[in-house]
C-alpha cells in the first residue's frame, strides 16, 4: 500500500471467518505488520458491529466486514456498557479489556 508517496506495510485487511483459535497472543494465523501486536497486552482487537452503520452513513459508503483490522466483530460490546478492566470469556479464553492505543505507539 502506498500513501503520500511512501510504501506502507499493513495487515489491516482481514477476511471474515466462521471459526478461529484464540491464544494468549492472538488469533492463530492472524498477521500483523507491527511488532507490538500479538503480545499479552495486544492479543485481540474487538470492534462493535453497531458502529458500522454510523460510520457508513458519515462516509456515504458501504464498508466490508472487517474494515478496521479487527479480529472480532460483536454486537453489544459498546463503550457505554463495557469498560477498561472488564473481563470477557471468549471460548475458554479470558480477555481483559484495555483502551485502544495506536499500534505505532506502544
Amino acid at each position: 500500500m502506498t500513501a503520500a508517496g511512501h510504501e506502507l506495510k499493513t495487515a489491516i485487511r482481514k477476511r471474515s471467518i466462521d471459526r478461529a483459535a484464540l491464544t494468549t497472543v492472538g488469533i492463530v494465523g492472524d498477521e500483523s505488520s507491527e511488532s507490538v501486536h500479538h503480545t499479552l497486552d495486544r492479543a485481540l482487537h474487538i470492534f462493535p458491529l453497531e458502529h458500522y452503520p454510523v460510520i457508513e452513513r458519515r462516509l456515504e459508503v458501504r464498508l466490508p466486514r472487517p474494515a478496521f483490522g479487527e479480529n472480532l466483530s460483536a454486537h453489544g460490546l459498546l463503550e457505554e456498557t463495557v469498560f477498561v478492566g472488564h473481563r470477557l470469556r471468549i471460548g475458554r479464553t479470558i480477555c481483559v479489556l484495555r483502551s485502544r492505543q495506536n499500534a505505532a505507539r506502544p
